[in-house]
């Protein structure tokens, strides 16, 4: 999780995107942890499948769902680049089910 939080900065991102990754990692690594995971290599479609279901209550917004998703995948790229992990899982995609947010009109 380090090293990954470490690449982001060189990369230039920080303030709140920032802080979403390390929240949402260390969220990743409690549920990890609750399933006794501790290493990478012991992710899998199965695991990522039953944390993806823990969000809903923690994210309403199915638009908030797949941005945290895109980060997740980031994320097991990063596992997969670093040779932590064979392959990345696929995830189904996250459907936004709400409207776009609109601008103010005028006036």
């Amino acid at each position: 999780m380090e090293l990954l939080l470490l690449e982001k900065k060189t990369e230039g991102i920080k303030g709140g995107v920032l802080k979403k990754y390390e929240r949402e990692l260390a969220r990743l690594i409690t549920f990890l942890q609750t399933h006794s995971k501790f290493f990478p290599s012991e992710i899998d479609k199965e695991l990522l499948t039953e944390y993806r279901a823990t969000w809903e209550a923690i994210y309403p917004s199915s638009a908030t769902r797949r941005h945290v998703q895109a980060r997740l995948r980031r994320f097991l790229r990063f596992c997969h680049d670093a040779g932590w992990i064979e392959r990345v899982p696929t995830l189904s995609a996250i459907k936004v089910d709400e409207p776009p947010t609109m601008p103010l009109s005028p006036g």
